[in-house]
């Protein structure tokens, strides 16, 4: 916790530590204005000096610093640092919320999609536009991911040029229309550069789950099985598999 910003040392004959704080809480909202004394934390104290006086001193804590600090430093472990999107623990996280029973309670169904998604040739990017042109393609691609998928679902970099989306409440045919919307978006970004503009596309991997059925690690295992097909298949496309 960070130490005393300021204080206010009143001086008082009956010792009483409540009467100080109560003295003091007012002057600081008086001084401060009710938005910035919210954010104070009083503390007292006696000290007696060698005359015999009692001073009470209350010290004020601003807890705000302390708290965006926490707050900062808790988003920063959930947070991919290059793209800023939710990272693997984060997703991990919200996959289990999201298929708990509790989640879904009330409904008949509990199905959901995830769709794997890597950039092609992105060795090839990075050769021919340096690690900073391809920083900005992974940003590009991981924005653009995000927006498809703010109001339905979730979307995570798993690692390297490969990412994860998670789609609870959905159907396969909304997944692989989602998927092939993204697929399209991507291979019309123009992505600048300092070496140049990027023009860059992807493969996805789109597969089912119902939450009573599987684990997370299963279900992340068979979309990586059907973005590998995508991959093998030429890039650039869609494979979904329904089956384990």
């Amino acid at each position: 916790m960070p130490r005393t910003v300021w204080r206010i040392i009143i001086t008082y004959i009956c010792g009483s530590t409540a009467c100080a704080l109560v003295i003091a809480n007012i002057i600081a909202y008086l001084v401060l204005g009710r938005a910035s004394y919210a954010d104070l934390w009083p503390q007292a104290s006696l000290i007696t000096f060698l005359t015999g006086t009692l001073t009470g001193m209350v010290f004020f804590i601003h807890l705000r610093p302390y708290f965006l600090a926490s707050y900062e430093q808790h988003l920063a472990s959930q947070r991919d640092f290059l793209t800023g999107i939710d990272n693997r623990s984060r997703f991990y996280a919200r996959m289990s919320t999201s298929m708990a029973p509790s989640t879904h309670r009330g409904k008949n169904t509990q199905t959901g999609v995830i769709i794997a998604i890597d950039i092609d040739y992105f060795k090839a990017i990075n050769d021919n536009f340096g690690h900073s042109g391809g920083d900005a393609v992974l940003i590009a691609v991981a924005h653009g991911l995000r927006d498809h998928s703010r109001a339905t679902g979730f979307v995570a970099r798993f690692g390297g040029d490969e990412f994860m989306m998670a789609l609870p409440d959905h159907n396969m045919q909304d997944g692989i229309a989602i998927a092939e919307h993204m697929r399209d978006a991507i291979a019309n970004m123009a992505i600048e550069t300092r070496r140049g503009t990027a023009c860059v596309t992807a493969s996805f991997g789109v597969v089912p789950y119902r939450c009573e059925e599987c684990q997370v690690d299963d279900v992340l295992h068979r979309a990586d099985t059907a973005l590998y097909d995508a991959k093998a298949n030429g890039r650039n496309c869609v494979v979904w598999r329904v089956g384990q």
